[in-house]
This record gives structure tokens, C-alpha cells and sequence, in this order.
């Protein structure tokens, strides 16, 4: 009878015990996520902290990893993205004709997409001709672009309601005030700041959609420094978001960000990692259970569909866009000595882009070209060592369409006074320590700086590389012929109004007349052609190439610091004999204030003496 009753017992707490695990189960939401994807297919290498190399992300192995995740509670697992879909890889030559980015989020399993940045690369009208594309092309669509700020854009809608085995979710996308201000979109329409717009979203998912979730797909991004995170910024501003996904940054947060009831959460870029939140009912609001990262690696295989539909666009892309370049999607340009980094402080990547800008526009012109400059907000990749492709070297300088209509960026050709080869100077030495993407690399030039002095007084000698090899210091007034890819060329033209007026570059012609349109100092090919920033970075690592089967083997040496020296200490000397009339106003200023302060002191000593000799 004792036996019977202890076996009671145990079915009871057995049966607690299943019955409290299946109603979590039922009570849980699975959030999967990515974010800044950027046309990343085929996944991307990566160097390990062994000095190996490894390939990571892809389509075909996150969506592996992805039917791992959602199998553990299918009827409970929402899938979405931040923004950036587009624009990385030789595939975003595909953007307006299929949408392919779009089409492989729809057979992935993906509800909803935030617009970014750089998915209005090639402007409004082409996000809605593309999304058009899509949509001929599979009527069975489950994925929805959202933003909620941005009016008038046809094909996106503000928000979309999305039931998960009993949690109904309300999504809704924003584009950040910076991500805005770095898009081509047409300022013309209608942009509400993010706070307005989420306060907005959140009253009507919660109030007339009756949504017992808010997520907000936001491309916006998240800062070390809390001021400059717009999403940890709306998120104390605007009560009620349950979740955030952080595009923009390409943030990768081991751990959620906290504000409030809200969370927020980011995992990288380029599909190198599947972001997985768990949340749990909790009264009138949900909260955090768990939070991963998968790291999309070896360890999945690729999935056969999603690869097939892979190998068929990298088909197309040959057939509509390679193949007048007489170049193959896989075809090997080069065996690179040693990787050479875009964040780096020594043999630095845009050093190498630069000098491959100035070859160029040197070798169709047949002259000397002084200057060339390229930032590192354009580059998106670095260059690994080993055998590297024309896939690779597109996916360092993806970005911008020409004049001709094709993607990637051209290179311009303009001149510069004496004067203002320092301007430019002094906007890296002074601005890319506040704004990263900023920073400039050089060829043809070199300066000396010291990093204590005044903002915008840094640099204290500028030198630039005749055509003999001979370092000399520039004429203030003689023109110097500077080349860029088209979108540093904007940036620096609008210097200016950045620095207050302290810094000027105007870019012009031969003659010293400002350019107002850059479209006109575009640079040609003998054969007529626009040279674009990646192909003349692919003909600068063959141009070592002779009549053999193999690539050429490339290697690059040149370092930063031989363009950019810093001084120890500080000269008295360098500061007077390079001072600018920006500094010497800063300092004639502080020096009548001192001289005012003491002025004031012995005028109160002065006085209190009087007084005590009365």
C-alpha cells in the first residue's frame, strides 16, 4: 500500500513536471534575427587568432542553422532582419532586375526586413522597381519591408502584424538620423525623426492593433559612447518597445542592451552570426529568457536548395554584368603575400586603394597625377592572404553606381590649391578620430602632425611626390591634380560646412573653376569606359601579371606611418611657423582673456588695498 502511494507521488510531480515544461514552451517566443546581410551569399573569409583562415557566414549554412533553431519550436519562432540587405557583393548587380537578396528572405522564412542605408543605393525608384521584381518573380511571399519614418515609398509599409502561437506581434522598421543622412535617398520625402515616429507605432500596435508585442526592426545603431547610441536613445525616450533590432552599427552585443523594459540586441554583420532571443510572458509585458549568437561557420552544412538558387544567380551575374567585363565571378587575380587589413595602423588597405587609384587615372591619362585619396568608409572588406578573386576584390569597394548606370563607384579627377592639399590633411587628422569613416588614406602625399594641437590646427608640413620620385613641399597657389573615387569627392566638397567654415576644399577643373557637377570629372578608359574603384584596384594587383597560367603574386609594404608622422612632443616652432589664421584667432583670444583676467585680479587687489589703507 506504502509502495503504491510513493508511485502516486511520483506520477504527480512527473506530471507537474511536464505539464510547467510545456507551458513554457507554449508561453515562449523565439526571435531569430540578422541584420547588415549586405549581399553576403556566399558567406565571406575571415582571419582566426591562429593566423589561419576560415570561412563563415553564407546563405546556405545560416539557413541551416536557422531550420536548426526554429525546429526546437516551430509554431513559436519569428524570423526578421535590420536593414542593409543589399548592396556588398557582385549579387546586388541583380538589385533592380530580381531582387535576389529579397527573393532568398522569402524561401529562407524570413516576416519582415527593415529599409536601410544602403538599400537606396541606387535610389527610391529602383528599391520599388526591385521590389516589384521580387514579387513577379515568387507570388508566395512572406517577407515584408518596413519603415515606419519614410513616406511614400511604394511597396513598404509601416509596420505588420504577425501572430506566433498565441503571441500577437506587432513589427514596425525605422531608418536612424544617421543612416538617413548617409543614404542617396531623395530628401524630397517626407522623414520623421525616430522618436516621434516610434512614439507614433507604439500607440497604434498596442492600442488599435492590440499587439502584446512591440518590435522594432531599427536602423540605427548602437555606440560604445551611450550619447551617440541612437537605440539605446530611443529606447529611454520612448516607453513600450519590447524589443529592439539594432542595424546600422553592424554592433555585435554578446550580451542584450537594457533600457527600461527594453531590450536590444545586435549580431554583427555580413550573416557571420544568427542572432536568437528568447522571451517569455511576464504579466502585461514579455522579458528576456536567453539570448545566443550562433556563429555560422564549418560546423553547418549548406542547404541544397538555397545553394542551388546561389550557383543560378551567380549565373545571371556573369551572363549580365561580367561578361562585358571579360571577367569570371570565381576567376583568381592574385596570390597575396600577407593580408593587409582596412583598420589598420600599419600597412593599412586604403593606402593600397589609393596608390591603385592614382595607377589607374596615371595609366589612362598617360601623366602624372599628384594626389589620390580614399577613406575607409568605402572600404567594406579587407584583403586576405592567399588566392584572392574578382568576387573579393568587388566585395572591398562595392559601393555607388556611375553615370553609366553600373555598380560601383568611378574614380574622379580634380584639383586642388597648395592650400587646401593641407585642408585635406587636416580633415584626417582632425575628424577621423570623431568620425572613423572619415579617415583618409594617401598617395603622392605625406604630412607631419602633432595630435595635441588645436582642432583643425594639427598638421604642420604637407609634402607631395613629383613626377621625378622627389618629396617637395606644394605652392600655396598652384593647382595639384587630386583623384578619388566620386563619393570622397561629395564628402570633401562638403568639408566646409563641417568644419564650420575653418576648412575649405573646392574641387575644379584645370583651369581653377569649381566643378559644380562631379559627374563631369569622371575618368575614362582609353576604350571610353568609366573606371570604376574596384576594377582599379583588381588591374593594380595584376599589373605585376605576365603571360603564364597562374595569378601573379602580389605583395604590399608601404605603411601608413610614412604617410601620416606624428611629432612626440610638442615644437613651439612647428606651431608658429604652421599656425593657421583659425589657430591664431583661438590663440589672440585666449591671450586677451588671460590678459583680462589678470587685469580684473590686480584691479580687485588694487582696490581691496586702497580700502584697507582708508
Amino acid at each position: 500500500m506504502r509502495r503504491t502511494s510513493q508511485y502516486k507521488i511520483w506520477l504527480l510531480l512527473l506530471s507537474t513536471v511536464i505539464w510547467h515544461g510545456a507551458a513554457r514552451a507554449g508561453d515562449t517566443l523565439t526571435i531569430l534575427f540578422t541584420h547588415d546581410l549586405h549581399s553576403s551569399f556566399a558567406g565571406s573569409r575571415e582571419a582566426t587568432s591562429g593566423g589561419g583562415m576560415v570561412r563563415t557566414g553564407g546563405y546556405a549554412r545560416l539557413y541551416t542553422a536557422i531550420a536548426q533553431q526554429r525546429a526546437q519550436n516551430p509554431a513559436a519562432t519569428l524570423l526578421v532582419d535590420g536593414g542593409d540587405v543589399a548592396m556588398g557583393t557582385f549579387f546586388q548587380t541583380l538589385f533592380t532586375s530580381h531582387f535576389a537578396e529579397m527573393q532568398l528572405m522569402h524561401k529562407m522564412g524570413y516576416e519582415a526586413v527593415a529599409t536601410g542605408n544602403h538599400d537606396f543605393d541606387f535610389g527610391v525608384e529602383a528599391l520599388e522597381q526591385a521590389i516589384r521584381a521580387a514579387a513577379a518573380a515568387d507570388s508566395l511571399q512572406t517577407c515584408a519591408m518596413v519603415v515606419s519614418n519614410l513616406k511614400g515609398i511604394a511597396g513598404v509599409q509601416a509596420c505588420k502584424i504577425v501572430e506566433k502561437a498565441g503571441f500577437r506581434i506587432g513589427i514596425f522598421g525605422l531608418l536612424g538620423a544617421e543612416a538617413y543622412s548617409q543614404s542617396l535617398i531623395d530628401k524630397t520625402l517626407l522623414y520623421e525623426n525616430t522618436e516621434t515616429a516610434a512614439t507614433r507605432m507604439v500607440a497604434y500596435l498596442r492600442d488599435s492593433a492590440k499587439a502584446d508585442v512591440v518590435l522594432c526592426l531599427s536602423h540605427s545603431g548602437t555606440h560604445k559612447i551611450p550619447k551617440y547610441s541612437e537605440d539605446e536613445q530611443l529606447a529611454r525616450k520612448v516607453q513600450g518597445i519590447d524589443v529592439i533590432i539594432s542595424g546600422h552599427s553592424h554592433s555585435l552585443l554578446p550580451e542584450p542592451l537594457t533600457a527600461g523594459q527594453t531590450v536590444i540586441v545586435s549580431a554583427g554583420a555580413f550573416g557571420k552570426y544568427l542572432g536568437c532571443l528568447k522571451l517569455a510572458r511576464h504579466g502585461d509585458r514579455p522579458h528576456c529568457v536567453s539570448y545566443t549568437l550562433v556563429k555560422i561557420d564549418s560546423a553547418y552544412a549548406e542547404n541544397v536548395e538555397i545553394a542551388a538558387e546561389i550557383m543560378r544567380y551567380k549565373r545571371i551575374v556573369e551572363r549580365q554584368y561580367l561578361d562585358a567585363e571579360n571577367l569570371g565571378f570565381d576567376e583568381p587575380v592574385a596570390d597575396v603575400a600577407a593580408s593587409v587589413f582596412a583598420n589598420s595602423d600599419s600597412v593599412a588597405l586604403g593606402c593600397l586603394i589609393a596608390d591603385a587609384y592614382r595607377h589607374a587615372v596615371q595609366e589612362a591619362e598617360n601623366r602624372h597625377v599628384d594626389v589620390a585619396v580614399a577613406p575607409l568608409g568605402s572600404v567594406r572588406e579587407n584583403l586576405y592572404e592567399g588566392r584572392v578573386t574578382t568576387e573579393e576584390i568587388f566585395g572591398i569597394l562595392p559601393l555607388g553606381v556611375g553615370a553609366d548606370g553600373t555598380p560601383g563607384f568611378p574614380l574622379v579627377k580634380v584639383y586642388l590649391y597648395g592650400h587646401e592639399l593641407r585642408d585635406l590633411c587636416e580633415t584626417d587628422a582632425s575628424l577621423s578620430h570623431i568620425l572613423p569613416d572619415a579617415q583618409l588614406f594617401f598617395s603622392g602625399i605625406r604630412y607631419t602632425y602633432y595630435a595635441g594641437s588645436l582642432f583643425c590646427n594639427k598638421v604642420k608640413k604637407v609634402e607631395t611626390l613629383d613626377s621625378s620620385g622627389i618629396y617637395t613641399i606644394p605652392e600655396e597657389d598652384k593647382l595639384y591634380s587630386v583623384t578619388s573615387d566620386l563619393y570622397t569627392a561629395q564628402l570633401i566638397s562638403i568639408v566646409k560646412a563641417n568644419t564650420f567654415g575653418i576648412l575649405s576644399i573646392v574641387p575644379k577643373n584645370a583651369e581653377g573653376a569649381p566643378i559644380t557637377d562631379l559627374h563631369e570629372a569622371i575618368v575614362h578608359d582609353r576604350a571610353g569606359n568609366e573606371i570604376k574603384g574596384w576594377t582599379a584596384l583588381l588591374h593594380y594587383l595584376k599589373k605585376t601579371d605576365t603571360l603564364r597560367d597562374t595569378p601573379p603574386l602580389f605583395s604590399y609594404t608601404s605603411r601608413l606611418e610614412e604617410q601620416k608622422t606624428a611629432l612626440p612632443a610638442f615644437s613651439l616652432k612647428e606651431e608658429y611657423t604652421y599656425m593657421t589664421t583659425f589657430a591664431l584667432c583661438v590663440y589672440v583670444a585666449v591671450a586677451m582673456a588671460v590678459a583680462l583676467l589678470v587685469a580684473s585680479v590686480l584691479w580687485i587687489i588694487v582696490k581691496k588695498v586702497r580700502g584697507v589703507k582708508s
